[in-house]
């Protein structure tokens, strides 16, 4: 890299304050058109050992390796919900049956082992549908953190920004 305003090449990076980093506002807006304060983290300061003068530089590889990784984040919650939703499914058919086995045990009459079967397949849906739920409850709390926690981070110190 060259400075821009001498032609030297000789730079040192430097960590500067977000507010004297006005210059690259332009560029912390993602495709959405939406400011991203969060892609501060993205950008290089570095000073000209020669003149003094600033350049900031927009890590371009390292955003869209985030970038990626987000959206590799946005595909799996949605294979998620897809999942979830099956389960679901899976937990509405469940109760049908008990509900229906539970018919036949009270109001038919059976054999010891038609009886005996019955209540067994009662026990087994019943372990089945609690752990449904367990599963359901944990994919749910796998698609919340994979919707809510963001690989792009904001830098420690600039809660001041965000109020």
């Amino acid at each position: 890299m060259k400075c821009s305003n001498c032609g030297k090449e000789d730079f040192e990076e430097v960590c500067l304050d977000i507010r004297l980093r006005s210059a690259v506002d332009a560029y912390q807006y993602d495709t959405n058109n939406a400011f991203s304060p969060n892609r501060f983290r993205y950008v290089h300061s570095y000073v000209c050992k020669n003149c003094g003068h600033i350049e900031f530089f927009y890590d371009l590889d390292a955003l869209r390796k985030a970038d990626n990784e987000q959206e590799k984040r946005k595909v799996k919650a949605a294979q998620l919900k897809v999942e979830l939703e099956n389960k679901k499914n899976q937990l509405e058919a469940d109760a049908q049956e008990l509900e229906r086995l539970e018919f036949v045990m009270k109001h038919q009459d059976q054999t010891i082992r038609e009886a005996r079967e019955t209540k067994s397949r009662i026990n087994a849906l019943n372990k089945e549908m609690a752990q449904l739920k367990k599963d359901m409850a944990d994919m749910e709390a796998t698609i919340k953190d994979l919707e809510t926690k963001h690989l792009i981070g904001e830098p420690p110190g600039y809660d001041w920004l965000f109020k």
